[in-house]
């Protein structure tokens, strides 16, 4: 509410705008401006000479009111306002208001003859204007940056560091009136409102750059003290900038990108370090509502009397989310009487508020917070012991789950927390069966079979306690007590097993496989024998470093066999270390590296470490039909092994059962006798299981075990059935797509010990997959880390083998055909799946999945027509331009397809553009041939494409001739897209591989991009996801992933683009 004859005042952007609300006539605007000039120039003073006639549309901000009691008022917020007035520059404004007589002066020059019609805003300015100059006197100015749209400014501002100097700031931004917040503009729904904060930051700027300039002209340099850092100086833009901050003349906007322009308003506060009331943290950190319980001091001293009662106290405080140290307690809040709150180095708005919502809220899950909405001198909530005990056990958590920190006592969290059960003391001696020997068929091993012996007592954690101590916390009857100087959950229950246990027994006994999963759950306190508690072990250290899985630490040293024709590295030398000791305990065991990393190498040193004379001696003595090495893998990989064991180990005799003139039965035990390893595949393991059954193989070695991920399948049931003295599972994903397939891997390994196929997946895959439960995760990683040694390229010691790998993501377009095509398969599949439930709809929903992919790679795909042209599909357009240039730069390319008729277009399309024929290998490719293409392209002179099905090529190859990797379709699933990666980056490798992978925008394909990055992150945790997901989702979130949007449609002319990620 203002009045109509009131003069105001509004800074906006470079100049103060003097006005009046209404004037009668235009004539009267007109001669009224006119005498106000001429008064002006009459005082002589030089502040008036800027002087500027003004007419402007204001748009004030809705719903903001102003006060002038005792006059006639009326409403004009919300509304446009055309007034006309005249504007002077900052350096007058300064002049003008900092003047003790200012209000005379400004009275008289306005012809005002009545008390009352100079705007109370001015006076408002006026202090504002004292501020600056007070400011300015104390040279309390940096230099710093505006940031425009693609443009900045350099500019002198105020330095508000010290603590009275912002007190000041944040009281006039409270104090500032609504008219000075008025915006030029008729588009009120367009405008961005300024904050109080901004406006008035924008004034002081204003003045004290204005004053900083003048005192250039005057030959002083505000910038003497200023050292700019050489990393700037260098730097373009900031260069650009720094010549402006030292001109005496008034900054103009200097062209920059946005992001140029935000990077160097953030290397201006590094170097600076001054406060800024608008960018710096302070004003936008989210509150977090916090609760801490502890027990008052003085109670925690009565360690001898357990029968007192203590008091228990529930502190409140709010904490920002961006700083975990920094604590403010409510009672601290409450007392605040202003709207911006201190708190050591931070300042927060209306803290009061954000408590009062934060309280609310989280009394609805726990109601006694609601008392501190109505007391507000203490910090906190007083417990009982048995509140307490219930916060603890029940609402702690809700809490937590609702977005509140709780800080609980240290001897409540899993690694603080003493339970009341049986501790287990080993009482049999292990020292013979934990020393590796050497692999031969008489050596006693451990094994997870062995049967251990435990002394068990009842104990607090670690310390046993006396019977007598278990009656006197029998008649407590506490669920809290504070026993031998710490805090213990007393459970009634818990406490009569025990009197039972040490009445009935005091000695127990398990395999080494109970063990290890009672010490995984251990971790979460979870871990039972007989319904008590288990509340500690004592074990000798090395068996207590198995089951931490940190057996390297414990093992001993051997050296490399001498007949290994070939220096492993560092990690080799370790790697083979642990398997050979490993197979020594007798334990199963998966060497799981990462792709590229030398696992063949590592698994033929451990062959070389047999004495296989000796093992065929003691078979012949004891009539056994002992076998030599089986490998198993891929028919791809065949070749590989082949090669490698003649490479390294020449002295093995090898053996590989292939093709259809393989011996059977007789003929086959006769033929292999001789032999040290013996190749074969996957598959003709199921079909000549009998023949492999007649031996007990010395080893059984999986390579690429994921093969076996299928329980019911044929193969599986007979590696499964097929005997064996060592086992080893070989691959660079030991989880690829469910928990299950490491289930699968398991039962391999170690028959029984994940338990049955149903009981793991009740037991962890649903929890893990489902829920994500992060426990049960820890509890299956410390079970299976002992079994399972992965090092990755990224490891410290292994990445300086390899060059950096850059990934980068090519979007394309559809064709309106590919787009035509796609909507309607879409729009057919939600119809079918509509109506279709169970197996049925999955079906549905898995083959058009397929059928949307093949869409996205080519028409001719899903049509299955013979016209591969690119200019239907613009993926093929943007994967010859891509191949283009790599071609141009002189350098080779791997080019990645999940489906083979998609390979033979790209074949000719690549053809067509090169008049070269690119190499193609799939899974009709015979043995021999696939060799042949590997040598060719490793060639310098050699192609440089090579087109590869994901399932053929995305395993067992070396290409490192190629530093450029194309997946032109998405697999979906992170391992297999790695393992295909990393046939062109792996140890070899002497350049960066770029990786680049083709997505069409607005399909599934960029909206299942994201879940691709995420299940990468799952996978390398121990479990993964394939498609199936997608099947369980419902008809809305399908339509919502898979319906095409209008960005996705090629237009004429335009142009795909690529981004790294």
């Amino acid at each position: 509410m203002v009045r109509d004859e009131q003069w105001n005042g509004l800074w906006l952007e470079d100049r103060f705008y003097f006005y009046r609300w209404d004037w009668k006539d235009v004539k009267d605007i007109e001669d009224e401006l006119e005498s106000i000039r001429m008064r002006a120039e009459e005082t002589g003073d030089r502040l008036w000479r800027p002087w500027v006639q003004r007419r402007v549309e204001l748009c004030f901000p809705p719903g903001w009111q102003t006060d002038t009691p005792g006059q006639e008022t009326r409403s004009i917020f919300g509304t446009v306002r055309d007034v006309i007035g005249f504007t002077l520059p900052a350096r007058s404004i300064v002049q003008l208001l900092t003047k003790s007589d200012y209000e005379i002066e400004l009275q008289q020059v306005l012809g005002l003859k009545e008390p009352g019609l100079i705007g109370k805003d001015l006076h408002y300015w006026r202090r504002c204007a004292l501020f600056a100059q007070d400011l300015i006197t104390r040279e309390s100015w940096v230099p710093d940056v505006e940031i425009g749209l693609k443009t900045g400014k350099a500019i002198w501002r105020p330095n508000l560091e010290r603590e009275q100097d912002m007190e000041i700031f944040y009281r006039l931004a409270e104090g500032m009136s609504a008219s000075s917040l008025a915006m030029v503009g008729r588009d009120e729904a367009r405008l961005t409102w300024r904050t109080p904060e901004e406006a008035l930051f924008s004034f002081l700027i204003a003045i004290v750059d204005s004053s900083v300039r003048d005192r250039m002209n005057l030959k002083e340099q505000p910038w003497k003290d200023l050292v700019m850092p050489r990393d700037m100086l260098e730097d373009r833009v900031a260069a650009m900038w720094w010549k402006s901050v030292k001109s005496p003349q008034a900054a103009v906007n200097f062209a920059a990108s946005t992001q140029e322009i935000e990077q160097l308003a953030a290397d201006i506060q590094s170097w600076i370090k001054a406060y800024h009331p608008l960018r710096s943290p302070q004003e936008t950190a989210e509150l977090r509502l916090g609760v801490r319980l502890s027990v008052d001091s003085e109670e925690e001293q009565q360690q001898e009397d357990l029968s007192q009662q203590p008091i228990w106290r529930l502190h409140v405080f709010l904490q920002p989310a961006d700083d975990l140290s920094l604590y403010i307690p409510v009672e601290e809040i409450w007392q605040e009487e202003r709207s911006e709150t201190r708190w050591f180095h931070r300042r927060f708005r209306h803290i009061q508020e954000v408590l009062r919502r934060k309280l609310k809220e989280a009394s609805r899950a726990y109601p006694p917070l609601g008392r501190l909405l109505e007391v507000s001198e203490v910090d906190g909530i007083v417990l009982n012991t048995q509140d307490a005990y219930q916060f603890l056990l029940r609402y702690a958590q809700i809490l937590m789950d609702g977005g509140v920190v709780v800080e609980l006592p240290s001897w409540w969290t899993a690694a603080g927390r003493r339970r009341l059960g049986v501790k287990l003391s080993l009482a049999n001696r292990l020292e013979a069966q934990l020393e590796e020997g050497s692999a031969n068929v008489t050596q006693s091993r451990f094994g997870l079979e062995q049967l251990l012996q435990f002394d068990a007592q009842v104990a607090v954690g670690d310390e046993p306690i006396s019977f007598e101590e278990l009656e006197m916390l029998t008649r407590l009857q506490q669920p809290l007590v504070q026993f031998r100087g710490q805090w213990l959950e007393i459970n009634p229950a818990d406490v009569e097993r025990a009197v039972h246990f040490l009445k009935d027994r005091t000695s127990v006994e398990m395999t080494l496989g109970e063990l290890m999963h009672l010490a995984a759950e251990s971790t979460e306190g979870l871990a039972e024998f007989d319904g008590i508690p288990v509340s500690g072990y004592e074990l000798p250290s090395r068996l207590r470093t198995f089951l931490d899985g940190d057996w390297m630490l414990q093992m001993k040293e051997r050296d490399v066999p001498d007949n290994l024709h070939g220096t492993l590295r560092t990690y080799q030398v370790t790697g083979f270390q642990w398997l050979a000791s490993m197979r020594d305990l007798g334990f199963g065991i998966c060497l799981a590296d990462d792709m590229g990393l030398g696992k063949t190498v590592q698994i033929i040193s451990l062959l070389l470490d047999t004495d296989w004379n000796a093992l065929r001696e003691a078979a012949h003595q004891q009539q056994a039909a002992m076998g030599p090495a089986l490998i198993i893998c891929p028919t791809s990989l065949l070749g590989n092994w082949h090669r490698e064991l003649a490479r390294f180990a020449p002295d093995l005799r090898v053996y590989i059962h292939h093709g259809s003139a393989r011996p059977q039965e007789d003929d086959f035990i006769r033929e292999v006798h001789d032999y040290d390893v013996i190749l074969s595949t996957y598959n003709l393991v199921g079909r000549d299981e009998s023949t492999f059954r007649r031996l007990r193989w010395t080893y059984l070695i999986l390579d690429e075990a994921q093969n076996i991920k299928n329980e019911h399948a044929k193969q599986t049931q007979s590696i499964l059935r097929l005997r064996s003295d060592y086992r080893v599972a070989v691959t660079g994903t030991p989880v690829e797509n469910r928990l299950s397939e490491l289930w699968s891997i398991f039962r391999f390994l170690n028959p029984g010990f994940l338990g049955s196929a149903s009981n793991f997946r009740t037991r962890f895959a649903l929890p893990i997959e489902r829920d994500h439960d992060e426990a049960k995760m820890d509890r299956l990683k410390r079970l299976v880390a002992p079994f399972v040694l992965r090092r990755v390229k990224t490891d410290p010691n292994i990445s300086k083998d390899l060059p950096d790998k850059i990934e980068t993501k090519a979007y394309c377009n559809l064709t309106k055909e590919q787009a035509a095509l796609y909507q309607t398969t879409v729009r057919g599949m939600l119809e079918q799946i509509e109506t279709a439930e169970g197996m049925k709809r999955k079906g549905f929903v898995m083959a058009s999945l397929t059928k949307l992919k093949q869409i996205c790679d080519h028409p001719a795909l899903f049509l299955q027509d013979e016209q591969s042209h690119e200019k239907r599909s613009g993926k093929m357009e943007q994967l010859l331009d891509l191949v283009r240039s790599i071609r141009d730069a002189g350098e080779a390319v791997l080019i990645f397809t999940q489906y083979v008729k998609m390979g033979h277009m790209l074949v000719e399309q690549l053809r067509a553009e090169s008049t070269l024929t690119p190499l193609f290998l799939h899974g009709g490719v015979p043995k021999k041939d696939r060799d042949t293409m590997v040598e060719q392209f490793q060639r310098p002179d050699g192609p440089d494409i090579f087109v590869l099905s994901v399932k053929a090529g995305g395993v067992g190859l070396n290409l490192t001739r190629a530093n450029h990797v194309i997946h032109f379709d998405r697999w979906w699933n992170p391992a297999v897209e790695n393992q295909a990666t990393d046939r062109a980056f792996r140890i070899g490798q002497t350049r960066n591989v770029q990786v680049h992978k083709l997505i069409c925008t607005g399909t599934l394909e960029e909206r299942i991009d994201e879940m691709i990055e995420s299940k990468r992150a799952l996978s390398e945790q121990v479990v993964g996801s394939g498609e199936m997901w997608i099947t369980e989702l419902s008809t809305a979130h399908l339509r919502s992933l898979l319906e095409l949007r209008e960005e996705a449609i090629e237009e004429e002319d335009s142009e795909n683009g690529e981004y790294a990620t």
